[in-house]
């Protein structure tokens, strides 16, 4: 058993985490349901869509969880950096954390088997960010890695089973 992560929104609650990929791409939402693995294990409040039941509002829901979240992870893939959604929740992100006054969600990118520029408005909104890059499964233990260290700090064990399977 790990111990809770360090870092924490509120003191004693995990950190809320926002997971956005596109569902379109199957290596973001590989890599993302790696990455909800490993952050959950670690004691994190992680939300991905598909953990929202069957008849809910989606839309509303999933703005509402991510306005309440203290980091949003956004895996930009090529196809996801032309996904109007993943636009709007950056855009979601952005405006609640310079009204919030806490400067949350903080936005996480992952530029996933991406090269290039990013396409307005994203890239006037992430470019000034420092990401991390995944190329390949070899890259998801790095990636989490660096996830760990801006969300709580200290270590992070990595399971086998928080790999990366695009299956």
């Amino acid at each position: 058993m790990t111990a809770p992560p360090s870092g924490s929104a509120t003191g004693s609650q995990p950190s809320r985490v926002f997971l956005s990929y596109a569902r379109k791409a199957k290596a973001d939402e590989a890599l993302a349901k790696a990455v909800r693995k490993s952050l959950t294990e670690q004691g994190y409040s992680v939300f991905m869509d598909q953990d929202l039941p069957v008849g809910e509002d989606w839309a509303a829901e999933i703005e509402a969880k991510l306005r309440c979240s203290d980091f949003m992870v956004v895996f930009l893939s090529k196809p996801a950096s032309r996904s109007e959604m993943i636009r709007a929740e950056i855009e979601i992100a952005r405006k609640q954390a310079d009204s919030s006054g806490r400067g949350k969600p903080k936005i996480l990118p992952i530029l996933v088997r991406f090269n290039g520029s990013l396409p307005y408005p994203l890239n006037a909104y992430l470019d000034p960010l420092q990401h991390t890059l995944w190329r390949q499964e070899s890259d998801t233990p790095k990636v989490l890695i660096d996830l760990h260290k801006v969300l709580g700090g200290g270590t992070v064990s990595i399971s086998p089973a928080s790999s990366f399977s695009s299956a």
